[in-house]
Parts: C-alpha cells; sequence; structure tokens
C-alpha cells in the first residue's frame, strides 16, 4: 500500500529496522510474491545513522554499513496449519537463528526486533530510540497505552526464549483437523471431526493472539503520532491528516541490488 508517492508501507518497514539499528533483516513471504518484493526492496539498505553523522567522519566510506534483507518462505509443515501473519514474526526469527548458528556461534541472535508492514508512524523515531533498543532488555512503542499486546502493529523487541515460548504456545493452542476426545476409546476413536470452521484456528492467530505469552516489561516509548494501515478507516485516518511520510532520499532507501556472479 502506497504511503506517499513511490513509497510504500514495506519500505517503512525495512527502513525501521534499519533505524532500529538491525544487523540484518528476514522477512517470510510466500513464493510467488517473492520476485516482486525483491525488486522493491533490493538486496540491503545502508544503515541511515550513517548519512546523519557522515560530515562529522573523518573517514565516512570506511564508516557506511550495509545490512543485508533475507526473504524466507514458510516452512511447508507450517502451510494451513500456523501460517497466519503473525506468525511469520517467529517464522523469520528463527530462520535468522537457524542460519545464523550454523555459519558461527558468534552470529547466533540475542534479540530481535518487530516492524510492522501496517503501521504507520516516522521510521526514524527507531533510530532516536536506538540505546534503549540495542539492549538486552525488552523495548516496545505505544500509542496511548496500547501497544503490541493489544493488536497494534507497533515495533518490539522480543529474545529467543520469549519466541520459544510463543511458538510452543501457537502449537499448543491452535486447533488441527480432529479433536482428542478421551484418553479411551468412544465408540471405537479416540477424535472427532471438528467443523470447518473450527479447524486451524492458529492460521487466523492476530498478533496479541500469537504473542500473549510474553510479558509486557522493560523500556518503551510513547509516539506522538500512529495510524494502523490494517483497517481501511485507519488507512483514511492517515490520508486526511497533517502527517506526512515522504520518500527516503536515494542513498537511504532500500532498493539496492547486489551485483550477480
Amino acid at each position: 500500500m502506497p504511503l506517499n508517492i513511490n513509497y510504500t508501507a514495506i519500505e517503512r518497514a525495512v527502513m525501521e529496522c534499519a533505524a532500529a539499528g538491525v544487523d540484518s533483516i528476514w522477512i517470510t513471504v510466500r513464493r510467488e510474491h517473492l520476485t516482486l518484493l525483491q525488486k522493491v526492496l533490493g538486496d540491503f539498505i545502508y544503515d541511515p545513522l550513517f548519512f546523519f553523522n557522515m560530515n562529522n567522519m573523518k573517514f565516512p566510506s570506511d564508516k557506511q554499513k550495509r545490512i543485508p534483507i533475507f526473504y524466507c518462505p514458510m516452512r511447508v509443515k507450517d502451510y494451513g496449519v500456523k501460517d497466519s501473519e503473525a506468525y511469520g514474526i517467529i517464522n523469520s526469527a528463527m530462520c535468522a537463528r537457524k542460519l545464523g548458528t550454523k555459519l558461527s556461534s558468534q552470529l547466533e541472535p540475542s534479540m530481535y526486533y518487530v516492524a510492522f508492514h501496517d503501521a504507520i508512524y516516522h521510521p526514524f523515531v527507531a533510530m532516536t530510540n536506538r540505546p534503549l533498543i540495542n539492549t538486552h532488555k525488552n523495548f516496545y512503542f505505544n500509542y496511548n497505552g496500547k501497544t503490541f499486546k493489544d493488536g497494534e502493529p507497533l515495533g518490539f523487541t522480543i529474545n529467543h526464549e520469549q519466541l520459544k515460548a510463543c511458538d510452543a504456545f501457537v502449537r499448543n493452542t491452535g486447533t488441527r483437523k480432529y479433536k482428542t476426545i478421551s484418553e479411551f476409546k468412544i465408540g471405537g476413536t479416540w477424535q472427532e471431526l471438528l467443523p470447518k470452521e473450527e479447524r486451524w484456528s492458529a492460521t487466523k492467530f492476530t498478533v496479541d493472539k500469537v504473542f500473549e505469552p510474553v510479558i509486557l516489561e522493560g523500556n518503551t516509548y510513547g509516539l506522538k503520532w500512529f495510524y494502523n494501515m490494517n483497517t481501511w478507516d485507519g488507512y483514511r485516518a492517515y490520508l486526511a491528516s497533517h502527517c506526512t511520510l515522504r520518500r527516503p532520499n536515494k542513498e537511504i532507501r532500500p532498493n539496492n541490488i547486489l551485483e550477480r556472479v
């Protein structure tokens, strides 16, 4: 969805991650959307903090940091079982951890920063809060007292133990095709077929449901303005407001393509 001329919501989310000071960006995407998304975002983005401080650097080109963007599919076994948009956050984090630990124990992530494509607020607010974000304590944005725990697409950080707890919660809470009715056979069966509308409930889990096990504590920052683009009313309110997000300069925004070899 466009936020301004040639500026999409997914670009804003990637910019927020870069502003937060992450080392890499991981996006769960369906295979049929991969080519389009890669064309929009490219292979990497530069750390925007560099462009704000380059005039004070003696050798600025040596300080320029590339943040790679990786695209990971949902695991085949999770398709149609728990492949909700909210669970894609856990899937991306697990992909990052799996690859990082295979390469080196030094690349094992300790904290993960989460940004949402359907959130509308200034991405550079994450850069002003970078000292709080880059700690081992949880950080989360809030707006009018509401956070991601209320289902609002507001950025936050989470550690691996919390991710594991959320993954287990989704796995154990979501329904499947059949429901176990007893430890002993009743009428020759242990299970009964659920109605269609009650099957695979985890595919419909929202952010507040997926991250229900997370205890809200740590550092927080109250946003001055925020719109939820997940609803038409929220998107329309942003378009009618005085708040504007402009497309960043070419040097800062994503859509950088690596040379193929």
